[in-house]
């Protein structure tokens, strides 16, 4: 049986959890359903006009220390995803030289670059012949349900698609032509169609290029944040063989939220209920001792 194939989020508020959690699998696989695999690891890097995803600055950062990062994932047989997805890059911000040293430390393992944007596609594929591109749920593939559905089957021929949230359990499901190139995130905290996600998105992006990042400068309306409100397109793990059945495997767990949601998160969707007790007692240990 194909096992899913899970892509799980990685940033510095997340990445002893992640550790933990790759060990964890390594030394006590009964622990876990073993009907996946982790298959990579994806982030935004510090101090890159490129990042779409989050804002991340760190004084003193050096471009080396990700290839670090990257080399402790790939230790696990974990490939990682750089999220260069910033909806407002133009042609002159291709020369960023801090995108450009991560590429290169990418390309040499045989890494992933998450895009959004079709110049930041062609120009990574021309300069960085081992990077694989991935699309973000973020692109623009079309207007109209038909236009993006399309775009998707054209994309996914041959490259990682993550499906937009929206059509998690809807009937578009159906007309994808390429389901083992589709990613379907499957935690996406958004509401419903949310009217105000393409306006936080490029909010992220504007602040990374200048650098004007504060705790109030996206946009994200009370009503986002409303934990109680219906969030259909969220996908719980009894939902998962549905996937399988239309031979769509590859899964995205959103980290967005909080590293407490992830922790809870990874529990939901890797850990068997049985085993919760002694997981939970690793990763504590873990993470007290590291």
């Amino acid at each position: 049986m194909d096992k899913y194939l899970f892509s799980i989020p990685d940033s510095y508020r997340v990445r002893l959890l992640n550790r933990s959690l790759l060990v964890a699998l390594k030394e006590h696989p009964e622990w876990f359903y073993d009907d996946f695999v982790i298959e990579t690891a994806y982030g935004c890097q510090p101090n890159c006009k490129w990042n779409g995803g989050r804002c991340e600055y760190q004084e003193g950062y050096q471009s080396s220390w990700t290839g670090e990062v990257l080399k402790m994932y790939d230790s696990f047989g974990v490939k990682y995803r750089l999220v260069f997805s910033n909806l407002l890059l133009r042609k002159e911000h291709l020369a960023d030289h801090e995108g450009n040293e991560l590429c290169k430390i990418a390309d040499g393992l045989g890494g992933y670059v998450m895009v959004s944007l079709p110049m930041m596609a062609d120009y990574l594929q021309r300069r960085y012949k081992r990077l694989k591109v991935c699309w973000s749920t973020t692109t623009q593939f079309g207007k109209t349900t038909d236009d993006i559905i399309a775009k998707i089957n054209q994309l996914s021929k041959d490259t990682v698609v993550v499906l937009p949230y929206q059509y998690n359990n809807k009937p578009e499901i159906e007309q994808l032509e390429h389901p083992e190139n589709i990613e379907v995130l499957v935690n996406e905290m958004c509401i419903d169609n949310c009217p105000f996600r393409r306006r936080h998105w490029e909010d992220v992006s504007r602040n990374v290029l200048y650098n004007t990042f504060s705790a109030d400068s996206c946009y994200v309306p009370d009503k986002c944040r409303d934990k109680n409100l219906r969030r259909e397109h969220i996908i719980p793990r009894g939902k998962l063989p549905w996937y399988r059945e239309r031979k769509i495997l590859k899964l995205k767990i959103s980290g967005r939220d909080s590293p407490e949601q992830c922790y809870r998160d990874y529990i939901h969707y890797m850990v068997k209920p049985v085993q919760e007790n002694s997981f939970k007692d690793f990763v504590r240990e873990y993470v007290r001792t590291f």
